[in-house]
């Protein structure tokens, strides 16, 4: 039986129907760092799991298909690739993107449009925090991995930089609107180790948890719209948002060099995990 969308999912849907790529022109063109290694994306992060010898990956959350075309671009011998998505925006952006060169299903992660053992590699970027019970959305994948498949999945992990302290206090200082009041994304176990292992620990092996490191110099008004493009400025009122872009501009200025840039860190995560046997 097909599952109905939750709350939360309607408004991811809705979000990325009208913001398709959002995501990707978020992330796709940031630098990053894992484990000394230089990167040049989260994206390639993600990426860089997949074997030479690999049949099929899904992208989980798939988005634009920013991810999939990566993965096309390597013309590897074999190597099919499949997408799902919940908005229709991103998935009609997707096959503009890469035409033939996937596999694209509307769905929903807990209830993946796939049959058994689909998969020897499932990837997820900047979604599996998101998502409504995570522990059924990792049943699904499990379900769908080949014996010794791999999932990996890129979440977000925070960070400590003095602008971003000084997005999330004017933040807290606003009400969300009344029809976002009770909305909740996600699993707050992903916040920490602990709980990742956790919530991995009955469908997969002890997952492997890499820091990763997005860095970079921008002016204010640069870094504004890259937080504007966030979930938690569609939840205000317009004119709350504009206050906030206002009052955003003052507080960071001190922060500037004398070239009238800032610097700005993002700190993220990713979970790697073989599917357990049986």
């Amino acid at each position: 039986m097909q599952l109905s969308r939750s709350d939360s999912e309607r408004f991811l849907a809705e979000f990325h129907d009208a913001n398709p790529g959002a995501t990707s022109r978020a992330f796709a063109n940031l630098p990053a760092s894992m484990a000394g290694t230089a990167f040049a994306s989260s994206y390639e992060c993600l990426a860089s799991v997949v074997p030479a010898g690999a049949r099929t990956v899904l992208d989980l959350a798939c988005g634009d298909g920013f991810l999939l075309a990566l993965l096309a671009a390597r013309r590897q011998a074999g190597l099919s690739l499949v997408g799902v998505d919940l908005s229709t925006g991103e998935l009609a952006a997707a096959r503009r993107r890469l035409g033939p060169a996937a596999l694209l299903h509307q769905g929903l992660a807990r209830e993946l449009p796939l049959g058994d053992l689909a998969a020897d590699v499932v990837l997820c970027h900047m979604a599996l925090m998101l998502m409504d019970d995570v522990p059924q959305v990792l049943a699904e994948v499990r379900r769908v991995l080949t014996p010794g498949g791999v999932f990996s999945a890129v979440i977000g992990g925070g960070s400590a930089s003095p602008a971003h302290q000084v997005f999330v206090s004017l933040l807290r200082e606003y009400r969300k609107l009344p029809q976002f009041e009770s909305l909740r994304l996600g699993d707050r176990r992903l916040q920490s180790p602990e709980g990742i292992a956790d919530l991995f620990a009955e469908d997969f092996e002890p997952p492997a948890i890499d820091a990763i490191v997005l860095q970079w110099r921008c002016r204010p008004a640069a870094l504004w719209s890259w937080f504007d493009k966030m979930y938690d400025m569609a939840w205000l009122d317009v004119a709350d948002a504009t206050l906030i872009e206002r009052r955003f501009a003052q507080a960071v200025e001190p922060l500037c060099d004398a070239g009238g840039q800032l610097e700005h860190s993002v700190m993220l995560r990713r979970i790697t995990a073989r599917a357990r046997p049986g």
